[in-house]
């Protein structure tokens, strides 16, 4: 179910930071595979994809709400994609969409994964350039205008934790950090290795080039970020790596025994989908 409506443009031009995104939408305008947003269309959607989030959701909506005018002028979109959460998420995000009709709000209602939560947000995401960010916001808005900026050479930009030139805020928890070395290790001996940090919460698609790979994904858990960027691959897109500044924020609502033994078994399932 969606709730909530897009608007178009304020009166007034973009601020002086946003003219480079802007230039990089019209480079993106070019390519023949896509088309210019009509008027009242936004430029460029924001997917974030919410497992009981209430606690977050709002900070996160509230800096996003606050700041993407400087990023990125007024044309953008910001989708809320709950998956099935338990407590009040989509109450907390049908409450910020009424107060900001650029949001709008997806709702599952059972507990899916975050890979269907982030395929029904890309179905309902308006703008040419759609952005996967996590619930609690792991990067600032101000970075988003390079990750975006990016796509206008690439169909698929991944953020990444661990390319010369990343930087943490703040240090990850060494369970985390174990945690992802063993994962990223794991996917490579399967031979799903896609990207230097396919799980980092933040990548930008070209929606007109990616939409055929996202609505191919079966992986309805976290083993979508795999299953994406190996679909987008075979199917001779160009994904390109970029580092990011990275912010840890504790509160997460990853399981981690349960969502680790269900991504593994995702992972086997994905690889023999692939080789068949």
């Amino acid at each position: 179910m969606m709730t909530g409506v897009t608007q178009g443009d304020k009166e007034g031009g973009p601020p002086a930071r946003c003219l480079q995104v802007q230039a990089t939408f019209d480079r993106a305008m070019t390519d023949p595979t896509t088309s210019e947003p009509a008027p009242g269309i936004p430029t460029v959607s924001l997917v974030v994809p919410a497992f009981d989030e209430e606690l977050r959701l709002p900070p996160t909506l509230g800096r996003l709400v606050g700041e993407l005018d400087d990023v990125f002028g007024p044309g953008w979109q910001l989708v809320v994609s709950d998956d099935g959460s338990s407590d009040r998420t989509a109450e907390v995000a049908l409450d910020a969409a009424r107060s900001e009709p650029r949001i709008v709000v997806v709702t599952n209602p059972v507990n899916q994964g975050k890979g269907a939560a982030l395929v029904e947000g890309f179905a309902a995401a308006a703008a040419p350039v759609v952005v996967f960010l996590d619930a609690d916001l792991p990067v600032e808005p101000a970075a988003l205008g390079p990750l975006v900026a990016a796509v206008a050479d690439a169909d698929v930009v991944v953020g990444s934790r661990r390319l010369p030139g990343s930087s943490f805020t703040s240090p990850q928890p060494r369970a985390r950090r174990i945690g992802g070395g063993v994962f990223l290790q794991l996917v490579r001996l399967m031979g799903l290795q896609t990207s230097s940090d396919p799980q980092c919460g933040i990548k930008v698609l070209r929606r007109a080039t990616t939409a055929p790979v996202v609505s191919a994904t079966t992986s309805q858990g976290f083993a979508f970020d795999i299953e994406l960027l190996m679909r987008a691959r075979r199917a001779g897109l160009r994904t390109v790596d970029m580092p990011v500044r990275w912010h840890h924020a504790d509160g997460s609502s990853i399981r981690p025994v349960r969502d680790g033994v269900s991504t593994v078994e995702d992972l086997w399932r994905l690889r023999r989908r692939l080789r068949s």
